[in-house]
């Protein structure tokens, strides 16, 4: 067989294998909006509205629990706020001291370790 037919055949069938492959992707996916539709607003509301409970307004209780939640949402908050990663402002600054050192030590001829 010569080089450009068998070249175009190999092509070929690359391409019918790529078409095939996403047509069962696609295939997969229908099958699987099929068994899990989506839900509906109405449905989520109903159900919703069952989970609700009614308070009073004068619970003390119900008050002092919704304190505490809100003082662990702004404690989260802010322990997240600190453990954020500096590498933008590092990245940012340019660079270091080391990078500075090895350049100065790369033109004086110095060896470097590795």
């Amino acid at each position: 067989m010569d080089l450009i037919p068998q070249g175009l055949v190999i092509s070929a069938l690359g391409i019918v294998t790529a078409f095939v492959a996403m047509a069962s992707f696609i295939l997969i996916i229908v099958v699987l909006k099929r068994l899990f539709p989506v839900k509906t607003e109405a449905a989520e509301t109903g159900s919703e509205a069952a989970m609700t409970v009614e308070m009073d307004a004068g619970d003390d209780d119900y008050a002092a629990d919704a304190a505490l939640v809100v003082a662990i949402a702004a404690a989260l908050a802010t322990a997240r706020a600190r453990a954020q990663s500096t590498l933008g402002a590092d990245l940012g600054a340019g660079r270091g001291a080391w990078w500075s050192a090895r350049l100065m030590g790369a033109r004086q001829g110095k060896p470097t370790k590795k």
